[in-house]
């Protein structure tokens, strides 16, 4: 009797011989091979450069032809860092790190042309999109903030440093490679700035009305250019003086800043994208609707609002009872616009808009609220703030109602805005605003 072998056959009996498992090998190896990148094409990996992002601080020059000398920082934020700076053609100014309010303006007056302000763009994202916008501009008005010079501060064009005197200690603040720098027009300070001063969060009338119209005639160019500033809060308003030496009021201009949050029409952000600050932001944007030049004039009509009378008109985060805190901040927002300026419509809460109706209304169209509306009117409130009736109360009620209007359809443009008899009314302006 036979007994089988216990061990297990081989599954490839012919490459059993040595020449055969070479001749094997050769075949997959070279089969091998050629899914591969032939060593000689092969790029080596570039080395990293060991430079280190510079850091920009007073004295820095920068410029195409080193003509810009960064003075002292004027602001910054998420984005971009922005300079005074000054060209080369002049003499140094003198910058004092306690100048007053009034030593701020000086800076402005004519014999001080040689100055501007160098905007760093430090998101790589935002070093193209902003400057684009700004080219494509044709002979904006003075309304609006103006692009002098651009260009590229990076590894090959090194900054050099320069001695200031006079220009104040400031922390250096990094600059990232490469970094697009817009040189814009030079203004005075921001309306947060001059609130702050003046000690209030209102305006005299006539500053309102300034302020308005001049914020309009930028919105009526960039609507006329396709463009959706979508960011018009105090902080982008600039005060503008032909003539800092004088504090006439009446001789006061209003510059409307910073594009790097503006929308190019027809726009490709998705409508639940939300845009503009929370508490301006218009109704078809918190709906999650289709929107477009018009959200501006709506953020523009809650700043007026809030300028005459030293309060927000809408507070998304306000929750005065516990009742609110089963809302979201977008609910808040919603419910307050529809007990002070009105009812939404129902084209604008209809689930078929593909909005976000469903969140805010029930399939009845009622609005989701866990106690009952109360409702008023922007009438009363302004009412409430100013006691003493007159026409002019009036007539700004009326210019307000046509811009903070919930329907975007039936709310004004900018042009039209313009026309309204509370902006063409001469007003009379106030002496003494700014107090000493």
């Amino acid at each position: 009797m036979t007994t089988k072998s216990s061990k297990r056959p081989k599954l490839f009996p012919l490459f059993t011989t040595p020449a055969l498992k070479f001749k094997f090998a050769i075949r997959f190896n070279l089969a091998h091979s050629s899914k591969q990148k032939s060593p000689s094409r092969t790029c080596p990996p570039k080395p990293v450069s060991p430079t280190k992002a510079p850091e920009l601080s007073a004295g820095t020059v920068l410029g195409r032809g080193s003509e810009y000398t960064l003075v002292r920082p004027l602001g910054n934020g998420g984005f971009s860092t922005v300079w005074l700076a000054q060209t080369d053609n002049e003499d140094a100014v003198d910058v004092d790190d306690g100048a007053s309010f009034h030593t701020a303006l000086t800076y402005l007056s004519p014999p001080a042309s040689n100055l501007v302000a160098i905007k760093v763009l430090t998101t790589a994202g935002e070093r193209t999109r902003e400057l684009s916008k700004h080219l494509r501009l044709d002979h904006p008005p003075d309304q609006l903030v103006r692009l002098l010079d651009h260009f590229t501060f990076g590894e090959r064009q090194r900054s050099r440093r320069v001695s200031l005197p006079a220009a104040l200690p400031v922390r250096p603040i990094p600059a990232p490679f490469p970094s697009t720098c817009l040189v814009l027009s030079l203004h005075g300070p921001t309306l947060s700035d001059l609130r702050q001063h003046l000690g209030s969060r209102w305006l005299p009338l006539p500053i309102v009305r300034r302020i308005t119209n001049d914020v309009l005639a930028a919105l009526d160019f960039l609507h006329s250019q396709h463009l959706i500033h979508t960011d018009v809060q105090p902080r982008n308003i600039l005060l503008s003086l032909p003539d800092a030496l004088s504090l006439d009021q009446s001789e006061w201009r209003f510059v409307l800043a910073d594009l790097g949050h503006a929308v190019q029409l027809p726009h490709k952000r998705h409508p639940s994208s939300n845009v503009q600050p929370h508490a301006l932001r218009a109704p078809e944007v918190i709906l999650g609707l289709n929107w477009d030049e018009k959200i501006d004039i709506w953020n523009l009509g809650c700043l007026v609002y809030e300028f005459a009378t030293g309060g927000p008109l809408f507070d998304p985060f306000f929750q005065p009872t516990p009742d609110y805190e089963a809302m979201t901040p977008a609910q808040i927002h919603l419910l307050q616009i529809i007990e002070q300026v009105g009812e939404v419509p129902q084209w604008m809460r209809d689930p078929g808009t593909n909005g976000r109706g469903a969140e805010f209304y029930d399939a009845d169209g009622t609005f989701r609220c866990p106690f009952p509306l109360q409702m008023t009117s922007l009438e009363a409130i302004v009412k409430g703030v100013w006691k003493s009736p007159s026409p002019e109360r009036e007539h700004f009620c009326a210019f307000l109602r046509t811009i903070v209007c919930v329907d975007p359809q039936k709310r004004l443009s900018a042009r039209e805005a313009r026309s309204e008899s509370w902006i063409t009314t001469p007003p009379a302006y106030i002496t003494n605003l700014i107090p000493s």
